[in-house]
C-alpha cells in the first residue's frame, strides 16, 4: 500500500512547474524530498495530498485516484502540514487541533479531546491547550499544526500518511528533535510521511530514502542518503560544494557540510 505519483505534470498559468516526475511513499517509510527554492517540491506534494490536479499523470493512495476521493475521503486516509497554515479567527490551541477529528466524527467526543489533549502533549504544548493560536510564536503555531494533523490521523490509527512541508523551519534544535521522535514513532505504526526538508543532515539522518528535485524534475530517483546525497548530486542540485562524512553520533548514516561560495 502506498501514496503514489506517476508521471506527473503540473502547469500553474503557462508554466509547467512539475514534469513527469514519479514518487511512491510506502506505509511505514519516510521519504524526504530536497532541492533548491523553487524546485517544485511543495507542488509535488500538494499533487501528492490530492489538493493540485496534475495535467498529465496520475496520484494514488492506496490504490485508489487521490482526485476521484472525496474530500472527506482523503481527510480520512491523509493529513498535511502545510508551510504557511494560517488560523482566520482567534482559536485557542486545543480548537485547532481538534479540527484533525472533523473527517472522523460529526460531534466532539470525550475520545476526540483525550487524542487531541495527546497531540499538544506530543509536540510539548500541553500547557498552551487555552491560548490563542494568534498570541503564539512560530514555532509554536508550527507544533499546533503539526498535532492537528496527528490527530487527524489519530497517531497512525486513522489514517496511513503524513505530509509536511518544511516542518523544521522555525524550530529550534530540540523541537527539531520533539518532531524527529514523532515521525520515528509514526514509522513503527506503519504510517508513511512525506517530508518536504533544506535540512539536507536532517533528511539524511531521519528519511529511509531521500528524493533530490530540481526545476520541476526528479534529478535523482528516491534512494537511501547514501547513494542520493553524494557530494556530485549536491553540487548539480545547489552549485554548492558539499562533504559527505559519516555521522560522529551513527556511522551507518552521514553528515553533509556545505562549503561557502559558488563552486569551484
Amino acid at each position: 500500500m502506498s501514496l503514489e505519483a506517476r508521471s506527473v505534470s503540473v502547469t500553474l498559468g503557462r508554466r509547467e512547474v512539475l514534469s513527469k516526475v514519479d514518487l511512491s511513499i510506502d506505509r511505514g517509510e519516510v521519504v524526504a524530498l530536497v532541492g533548491p527554492n523553487g524546485a517544485g517540491k511543495s507542488t509535488l506534494l500538494r499533487a501528492l495530498a490530492g489538493e493540485l490536479a496534475p495535467s498529465s499523470g496520475s496520484v494514488t493512495i492506496d490504490g485508489h485516484d487521490a482526485h476521484a476521493l472525496g474530500e472527506l475521503e482523503l481527510a480520512k486516509l491523509r493529513a498535511v502540514v502545510s508551510q504557511r497554515s494560517e488560523v482566520a479567527f482567534d482559536f485557542n490551541a486545543l480548537d485547532v487541533v481538534l479540527w484533525g477529528r472533523a473527517p472522523h466524527a460529526a460531534i466532539e467526543t470525550p475520545a476526540c479531546r483525550a487524542t487531541a489533549k495527546r497531540a499538544l502533549a506530543a509536540v510539548g504544548l500541553e500547557r498552551f491547550e487555552n491560548t490563542p493560536v494568534s498570541a503564539m510564536s512560530g514555532g509554536e503555531q508550527q507544533r499546533v499544526h503539526v498535532a492537528r494533523a496527528l490527530t487527524q490521523i489519530g497517531f497512525g490509527e486513522t489514517g496511513r500518511y503524513l505530509l509536511l512541508d518544511e516542518p523544521t523551519s522555525n524550530l529550534d534544535p530540540a523541537q527539531k528533535q520533539l518532531l524527529v521522535g514523532i515521525v520515528q514513532e509514526l514509522r513503527k505504526k506503519e504510517v508513511g510521511v512525506l517530508i518536504v526538508l533544506h535540512d539536507v543532515s536532517l533528511a539524511a539522518w531521519l528519511c529511509d530514502r531521500v528524493a533530490l528535485m530540481k526545476s520541476g524534475s526528479m534529478l535523482v530517483a528516491a534512494g537511501t542518503p547514501r547513494d542520493v546525497l553524494t557530494p556530485e548530486t549536491l553540487r548539480e542540485v545547489f552549485e554548492v560544494e558539499a562533504a559527505v562524512d559519516p555521522s560522529p553520533w551513527d556511522p551507518k548514516m552521514v553528515r553533509i557540510t556545505f562549503r561557502a561560495g559558488p563552486p569551484a
